[in-house]
């Protein structure tokens, strides 16, 4: 019983440790200031938002498609992960942690030196 039970223990072992966790977000892609400005955009065809935010009220809103999103409007802090695509690093912020986490688990499928979310 004992020998099956071991395998389990260095699981949770390397899972306490920290073993196989994403990296701390790469601050130097996170740029001056403080705060941010967000928009809230509403999933098609479901009763879901989600707030997409940015470093400034300027990348707010080019970023923002008008179809189905509020005004972009300030915010103290924001959940955010960085990340490596094209050869150029990247970070995507949100106004909720679990977007945050959704969005870099979709990432980390696809690409490479995902950061774990952390509130800025």
């Amino acid at each position: 019983m004992g020998a099956m039970r071991t395998p389990h223990l260095l699981v949770l072992l390397a899972l306490s440790m920290g073993c196989g966790s994403r990296p701390p977000i790469d601050r130097t892609v996170v740029g001056q200031g403080n705060g941010f400005s967000c928009y809230r955009h509403q999933i098609p065809d479901s009763q879901y938002f989600t707030d997409f935010c940015y470093r400034t009220q300027d990348e707010c809103e080019s970023s923002r498609t008008h179809q189905n999103t509020s005004k972009c409007a300030a915010a103290a802090h924001a959940f955010c992960f960085t990340f490596l695509e094209g050869g150029r690093k990247t970070m995507h912020c949100f106004g909720a942690k679990k977007n945050c986490e959704s969005d870099a688990r979709a990432y980390a499928e696809r690409t490479t030196d995902v950061s774990r979310c952390e509130e800025l």
